[in-house]
């Protein structure tokens, strides 16, 4: 009865789980606690909770086979199922790592990714060495930061489709860095 509960873990091959969708999960677009979330489309975050961590995904691809047809890898003939790729996993003090130590099991449950799930992703520790661009995509709520010493100490780029934003991004981080109340040191060429 966890609305929550959208899919089960049906193949693991390293990074990329396949899950098949719940019959009681219709893709597209649901509500649980007041919250709207979008189930088996494409860039929406899961969650695969392991004991002391919970993995966190993101669904890259989604489709149905019928029951005719030949199956894809991992799923589940007649069901929705979602192709996801594993980001990283939260540890029960709160911290989130980049990567897994760890791997789901066949039948592991897969879950919403709630709006304080997303928190404990995106949350930044020290805001004044940081600089705000935008939000966060998936969870507008959420300032999108970026770490300014991590920025300025290692190489970094700025990519995306036309359309997408570069210039806007760059100017914003660019702005923030000219700042002389908030960097009064820094240099912009």
């Amino acid at each position: 009865n966890d609305p929550t509960h959208i899919g089960d873990v049906t193949n693991v091959q390293g990074d990329t789980i396949t899950a098949a969708v719940r019959p009681e999960a219709a893709p597209g677009l649901t509500f649980s606690r007041g919250h709207a979330y979008f189930v088996g489309q494409v860039g929406a975050y899961v969650r695969i909770p392991l004991g002391l961590v919970d993995l966190f995904a993101v669904v890259v691809q989604v489709g149905s086979s019928a029951q005719v047809e030949e199956p894809v890898e991992g799923t589940v003939p007649g069901r929705p199922w979602m192709r996801l790729e594993l980001l990283g996993e939260a540890h029960r003090d709160g911290t989130f790592d980049r990567g897994v130590a760890r791997y789901p099991s066949i039948g592991d449950r897969v879950l919403l990714v709630t709006a304080n799930d997303l928190n404990r992703i995106y949350e930044v520790k020290d805001r004044s060495k940081s600089v705000r661009i935008g939000h966060v995509a998936n969870a507008p709520h959420l300032p999108a930061m970026i770490d300014v010493t991590r920025l300025v100490t290692r190489h970094a780029a700025v990519v995306g489709s036309t359309g997408s934003g570069k210039s806007t991004t760059v100017s914003a981080i660019l702005s923030a860095l000219a700042s002389p109340s908030r960097f009064p040191s820094s240099r912009v060429l």
